[in-house]
């Protein structure tokens, strides 16, 4: 073998495996949770603009592609349909700057996790069989806590956020609703931040830890919470107010009692004069023991109650005279019938004992 034949043979491998290398070499797109990342068309040497696009992801297992996106020609590039619902008002195929109707780029918005393709890749393809480069994809999650969530007001809160696959170059805290900037320190690795502030009565609402670094930007947020107190008031019931109430009661049920009949009422009486005693006796004894609020609605209460019995016992005396005269002038009645019809009945023989009279 001639140096010649030695040098083409040579110049041939190393050309093989250049064209071999480039035939398989894949477009690494990557980008933070949260951000936007961008599938070009530049990865598609061979697009026709004339021809349709799809747009699919490729399993490594083989078997059919799944279909992702699809423009056609006869359309605006807004109005590209998107067949897989997780991207479904994420997903967009954008024209590029010198060709006002020309695809250049599909933009995926608010990127998620779920959005990396592991056991495949994504690329472009037209009717005709042409394809483009193969594109891997792949979305470094984030991940936010707060400690403690709900806070109390005065409370010290920590918040940390971190990534694990890329660190990012920059972190940032901020208080959504004002715009607040939580100022914090980065661990030696890059991929941990963490932010320490005082819990405020207005430090409540949405936290977003914005990151960004080689491969992009992203963000992604968490709800801290203020801790809602309620105050609770135990009233205890003064026990004197509770016995004279007792009291009371029992008095009013004497009252009704006392209605049915004169004997009763005396015996009603008497039983409302023993309680009537009670309750002028009861508040010296319970005044030495209690408290001067409890003694003051002590008082108020033996003075209503007091009142009352005395309404009441006037009450019962008009009661008690008017049941009497009604059964005096029910018995004088009585006593004028009987003697009416005595009276007539004497009339009545009169005139028959005139007989033996006349006859003689």
């Amino acid at each position: 073998m001639t140096a010649v034949e030695t040098s083409y043979r040579m110049l041939c491998g190393i050309l093989f495996l250049f064209f071999l290398c480039c035939s398989v070499q894949a477009l690494d797109v990557q980008g933070y949770e949260g951000g936007t990342v961008e599938l070009p068309l530049s990865s598609f040497p061979e697009f026709v603009g004339s021809k349709d696009l799809y747009l699919e992801i490729i399993h490594a297992g083989g078997g059919d592609p799944t279909p992702v996106l699809k423009w056609t020609t006869r359309t605006w590039l807004a109005t590209a349909t998107v067949f897989l619902p997780q991207f479904e008002g994420r997903m967009s195929l954008l024209r590029g700057p010198g060709h006002p109707g020309r695809p250049h780029v599909v933009e995926i918005r608010n990127t998620r996790p779920s959005d990396s393709v592991t056991d495949g890749y994504f690329q472009f393809r037209q009717p005709d069989g042409a394809q483009g480069q193969r594109m891997d994809l792949s979305v470094s999650a984030i991940t936010v806590t707060s400690s403690p969530n709900p806070a109390t007001v005065g409370q010290q809160v920590t918040l940390t956020c971190s990534v694990a696959e890329v660190s990012p170059d920059i972190f940032t805290w901020t208080h959504e609703d004002t715009g607040q900037t939580i100022h914090g320190t980065q661990d030696t690795q890059g991929n941990l931040y963490t932010a320490s502030f005082t819990f405020g009565q207005n430090s409540a609402g949405s936290y977003v830890c914005n990151v960004s670094g080689s491969i992009g930007q992203g963000q992604k947020s968490i709800d801290l919470q203020i801790v809602s107190t309620m105050a609770t008031t135990t009233t205890t019931p003064s026990s004197t107010s509770h016995k004279t109430t007792v009291t009371a009661l029992s008095t009013g049920a004497s009252i009704l009692a006392s209605s049915l009949s004169e004997e009763t009422f005396w015996a009603t009486q008497t039983t409302s004069a023993t309680t009537s005693q009670i309750l002028a006796v009861k508040p010296g004894v319970q005044e030495s023991n209690s408290s001067p609020k409890e003694s003051q609605s002590f008082g108020t209460a033996a003075i209503i109650a007091c009142v009352l019995g005395g309404l009441v016992l006037v009450l019962m005396i008009a009661v008690a005279c008017f049941w009497k005269k009604r059964k005096k002038s029910t018995s004088e009645e009585n006593v004028t019938v009987v003697n009416g019809n005595t009276g007539q009945a004497q009339q009545e023989v009169s005139p028959s004992s005139s007989w033996p009279s006349l006859l003689l």
